[in-house]
């Protein structure tokens, strides 16, 4: 465990952090791995390593490259206010909505990719009006920038400190973005075929990480929604070993819908 020394500004965080009430202290890093409520996408694993939570306990890592910004909240604010809970607001799709929107008006899609994007923006436009009115409920406190460097061990016990980047998600969030990245841009050029990402899936499943409903919200609205952002993104010229990824999305993509359609 990283052990550091308080510097003097950091007392006061400490004590932001012992205000927070029991019930909300999901934020110390054990709790969240052995309850499998956060992924940790940033480890570099090794070969098919796959993350062995129970493992990655005592070696955290820089543990989140993918910040949701719109959840962001400060410290004094949480420690005061604790987790705001938006109930029925549907908050996250009319974010999700707004962005995707914006990123694909921004963008001018070649004709050898037209025929994928159409195919990902009719699946992903038909998730969103499916899960419109189906807000997730379940919100956990994640901290933004954990690392090692953030985490004190101090009299006894363990802490994290460095609270500005806190932020509320729904645990599945996690487990899916990490599924999405995972597979769409791992070390940003190894392409994978349509049975890896198949294999993905079926391999969470088993694994209990997801329930039934966490799976189709995966299928059906955010590996779609990852496809329209590859795709995006390779229009603009912003991915390693483009033309490779180009080939790759334009075989994956058809396949995807047809096993969308098929097994969704």
């Amino acid at each position: 465990m990283h052990i550091k020394y308080l510097k003097e500004y950091e007392y006061e965080k400490l004590e932001a952090v012992r205000t927070i009430p029991e019930l909300k202290q999901a934020a110390l890093p054990f709790i969240l791995l052995k309850q499998a409520e956060i992924m940790p996408s940033g480890i570099r694993l090794h070969g098919n390593e796959r993350p062995d939570l129970n493992r990655l306990i005592p070696k955290l890592k820089k543990m989140y490259e993918l910040r949701v910004k719109e959840y962001s909240e400060g410290i004094y604010s949480f420690a005061k206010w604790g987790i705001n809970r938006r109930g029925e607001e549907k908050y996250y799709y009319r974010y999700i909505e707004k962005e995707i929107r914006s990123l694909l008006q921004s963008t001018e899609i070649p004709l050898k990719l037209k025929y994928c994007f159409e195919i990902s923006k009719e699946m992903w436009e038909r998730a969103i009006e499916k899960y419109r009115d189906k807000y997730f409920y379940k919100y956990e406190v994640l901290h933004g920038d954990l690392h090692e460097g953030n985490i004190l061990y101090w009299q006894g016990k363990v802490y994290l400190i460095d609270w500005e980047y806190l932020r509320s998600g729904p645990k599945e969030m996690e487990l899916s973005f990490f599924l999405c990245w995972h597979y769409l841009q791992k070390n940003m050029g190894n392409i994978y075929g349509f049975d890896v990402l198949e294999k993905e899936i079926k391999d969470m499943e088993q694994e209990s990480l997801l329930d039934i409903e966490m799976s189709k919200r995966i299928k059906e609205l955010l590996i779609p929604m990852w496809f329209l952002i590859d795709i995006c993104y390779l229009a603009k010229g912003k991915l390693a070993f483009c033309e490779e990824r180009i080939e790759k999305v334009m075989e994956i993509v058809p396949q995807y819908a047809e096993f969308i359609h098929i097994g969704g």
